[in-house]
C-alpha cells in the first residue's frame, strides 16, 4: 500500500490525515458476529471473485508484529487484528483497502494526508461500485445499507480526520471543544480509534450517525467541524507564542535538543517531543523539514513500525535505543 503519511496535503499543519470508511454487508449471509466459518468463507469468496487484483491476507496467518504494524499505520483496526473469526484484509499497491469479517462483512477504507475527505471517498467508490459486489449488498430503500451497528445504518459512511492540536491541549481549551463536538453528535477518539489514547496531541474526529444524511452532507459537516478546529488551534498557537514569548520558544527548542541528543527514549516521550517539534515547524519557529517528514518520523517511532525498519523483533530496551538512533538520524536537518 501507498504510505499516505509520506505525502503532503491541505491544512497539514493541523490535519494529519483524512479517512473514509464504507461499511457494507451481503444479503442472505449472517453478519460476522453470528456467521459460522462457512458463511465467513462465503464472504471472502465473493470479494475474491469481485476483486481479483487485490491480495487477501488472513488475520490468523499474519504474525503479531505485522498486525501491530498495520494498526500503527491505520490500515486495520485493533478489532480486526484481535478477531478470532475468519477475518482478512484485501489490499494491493493502491491506497484503498478492505477489512473483511470485522464488525461488518466489508469495511472499505482509504486514507489521505491532510484534509482530503472527498478524495478519500472517491477512492473508496472505486471498490464499492464494483458490479459483482453491488449485486450482493444488504440494502433497503427504507433504511439504506444495513450494518451490524445501528449507528452505521444508512450510508454506512464514517468520515474522520486525525488532527494535531498541541496548543489546545497545552492551554486546556481542548476539553470545551470536545464537549461541543459531543453535543453536535461528533465522535472523538484516540490516535488508534475507539478506546485508545491521544498520543502526540492527536485525536480523531468523525461522524457518529450515518442515517438521514447523504454522503455529501456527512463529509461537508465533518469538513466544517475540522475547519473550525483548525482555526482555533492556529489561534491558540499564536496566543501561546505571544503570551509565552521566549519561554514558549524555549519549549520547542528543548524538545528538539532532546531528540537530537537522546540515546534512549520510549514511545510516549518520543511522540510528545516530536509533536512539539512539528508545532514549531508549522509555526515557522523551526526550519529544515516538511510536515510530511515529521509525520513519517511520528509514524515510524511506534513499536511495530520501528521493528519493521530494524528487520527483527526487539526487546523494550532495544526498541528504546533503536528509536533514539532513528530519531537522531531523521531529525538532524531540523534547526
Amino acid at each position: 500500500m501507498e504510505n499516505w503519511y509520506a505525502e503532503t496535503g491541505p491544512d497539514e499543519d493541523v490535519v494529519i490525515s483524512s479517512r473514509i470508511r464504507l461499511a457494507r454487508n451481503f444479503k442472505d449471509i449472517a453478519f460476522p458476529a453470528r456467521a459460522n466459518k462457512k458463511q465467513q468463507d462465503q464472504v471472502i469468496s465473493i470479494i475474491k471473485e469481485a476483486l481479483p487484483e487485490m491480495n487477501c491476507y488472513l488475520m490468523n496467518d499474519l504474525p503479531n508484529l505485522e498486525k501491530e504494524y498495520l494498526i500503527e499505520t491505520h490500515t486495520i483496526s485493533s478489532d480486526l487484528a484481535k478477531s478470532k473469526k475468519n477475518s482478512c484484509l484485501f489490499t494491493n499497491d493502491e491506497r484503498a483497502s478492505v477489512m473483511v469479517n470485522e464488525e461488518d462483512h466489508m469495511r472499505i477504507q482509504s486514507v489521505f494526508s491532510g484534509l482530503r475527505l472527498e478524495e478519500a471517498y472517491d477512492d473508496c467508490l472505486k471498490i464499492e461500485r464494483n458490479n459483482k459486489l453491488q449485486e450482493n449488498y444488504a440494502f433497503t430503500y427504507e433504511f439504506g445499507y444495513l450494518t451490524a451497528c445501528p449507528t452505521n445504518t444508512g450510508t454506512g459512511l464514517r468520515a474522520s480526520a486525525m488532527v494535531h492540536v498541541p496548543a489546545l491541549v497545552i492551554s486546556g481549551k481542548i476539553n470545551s471543544i470536545l464537549d461541543s463536538c459531543s453535543k453536535l453528535g461528533i465522535a472523538v477518539r484516540g490516535i488508534y480509534g475507539e478506546n485508545s489514547g491521544s498520543g502526540a496531541h492527536m485525536i480523531q474526529i468523525s461522524n457518529q450517525v450515518t442515517l438521514g444524511q447523504s454522503e455529501a452532507e456527512i463529509i461537508a459537516s465533518i469538513k466544517n467541524i475540522i475547519g473550525q478546529i483548525a482555526v482555533l488551534e492556529r489561534q491558540e498557537r499564536q496566543n501561546l507564542l505571544e503570551k509565552g514569548g521566549i519561554h514558549f520558544t524555549d519549549k520547542i527548542y528543548r524538545a528538539l535538543g532532546i531528540l537530537k541528543n537522546t540515546r534512549c527514549i520510549d514511545t510516549e516521550e518520543a511522540l510528545k517531543l516530536i509533536s512539539e517539534v512539528k508545532m514549531g515547524l508549522d509555526m515557522g519557529i523551526l526550519k529544515g523539514a516538511t510536515t510530511s517528514d515529521i509525520v513519517t518520523i511520528l509514524t515510524n517511532v511506534q513499536p511495530a513500525c520501528l521493528q519493521k525498519i530494524e528487520g527483527r523483533i526487539l526487546t523494550p530496551d532495544e526498541r528504546d535505543e533503536a528509536r533514539a538512533t532513528f530519531i537522531r538520524e531523521n531529525i538532524a536537518k531540523v534547526e
